[in-house]
């Protein structure tokens, strides 16, 4: 029988997070006049992904983690910038094309956490 250790259960822990972010995401992309409660939400959960991404770095112990892990925190850091031009400017270009682009580092982000468990997992 397999346990996971304390990583294995942060990496499942911030997918969880990250699946959940994107679904409200979803949701403020489709509704016309989404509630502010969910937009709030939506930026709760994505600082809070952002500060276990950063306790990630610190608590991987091989390299390749480790890289993993600072790729992943600056995609974070770049998809949050994105998501702050969605309040900030009221441009329609940027309201028609950034979510895709949103959504797509959205979804590098999961796969990356989803080889970091992989690699962990070989290693142990």
């Amino acid at each position: 029988m397999i346990f996971m250790d304390k990583y294995e259960k942060v990496l499942w822990l911030i997918s969880f997070l990250i699946v959940f972010q994107m679904m409200t995401g979803f949701y403020l992309s489709q509704v016309r006049i989404p509630l502010k409660y969910f937009l709030y939400i939506h930026i709760f959960t994505g600082i809070l992904i952002f500060l276990i991404s950063i306790v990630l770095i610190k608590i991987s112990g091989n390299t390749r983690l480790k890289r993993l892990s600072y790729v992943n925190m600056f995609l974070i850091l770049f998809t949050g910038v994105i998501g702050l031009g969605f309040i900030l400017l009221k441009l329609r270009f940027y309201d028609i094309y950034m979510p895709y682009i949103h959504f797509l580092i959205a979804i590098g982000i999961i796969s990356n956490y989803a080889v970091m468990l992989g690699i962990s997992r070989t290693l142990n």
